[in-house]
């Protein structure tokens, strides 16, 4: 399968996301989020299931060549379930790429159930930022922020916008997901 590249237009247009501001420049997806999928994905993060995250780690591997360009450094979502850095950790070793941890979550905590303004309230109040983790880019050199599923947008959104305020240009940040889950016509 092959990588598919939303900007912020673009996003709109394939209604994941709504009218907002976006922080990042690009969101890269791997696959839509469809049962199969789901249920792989279940057995991954929840079972911490290895043969399945091996798979799933090959799959993302094969097609990270066609976005890694001049990305400088892999920032992973934080994850109560800390699947976004065990990818991140073997891409990083993969690619040589390095690992920044910058973000903190207050809470492990996480309803998956609110609409997307209240899940962008609630991941403004948990997570922030360790300023001293950044790196210093260089221009055009890109980063890139990872999640495991664009449900709403707001985590990555979030996440980007505390790096934007800390220094950094909306056009080098870029996000990659693996799933995205398609709003239901």
């Amino acid at each position: 399968m092959k990588v598919i590249t939303l900007n912020k237009n673009s996003l709109s247009d394939s209604g994941l996301a709504d009218k907002r501001k976006f922080y990042f420049d690009k969101l890269f997806y791997l696959s839509p989020y469809n049962h199969f999928e789901k249920s792989l994905f279940r057995l991954a993060k929840f079972k911490q299931n290895r043969n399945i995250r091996k798979i799933i780690l090959k799959y993302l591997m094969d097609n990270f060549l066609q976005i890694s360009g001049t990305i400088q450094a892999l920032i992973p979502a934080p994850s109560s379930h800390d699947i976004n850095t065990y990818f991140l950790k073997n891409l990083a070793n993969h690619t040589n790429i390095p690992l920044l941890m910058p973000f903190k979550k207050q809470t492990k905590k996480q309803n998956k159930i609110m609409d997307q303004n209240s899940r962008y309230l609630q991941i403004q109040n948990n997570v922030s930022i360790k300023p001293k983790q950044l790196p210093n880019l260089n221009a055009g050199n890109k980063i890139l922020v990872f999640d495991d599923i664009w449900t709403t947008g707001a985590t990555l959104n979030q996440l980007c916008k505390l790096l934007v305020e800390n220094g950094f240009n909306k056009e080098d940040i870029m996000c990659l997901v693996l799933f995205v889950k398609m709003k239901q016509c």
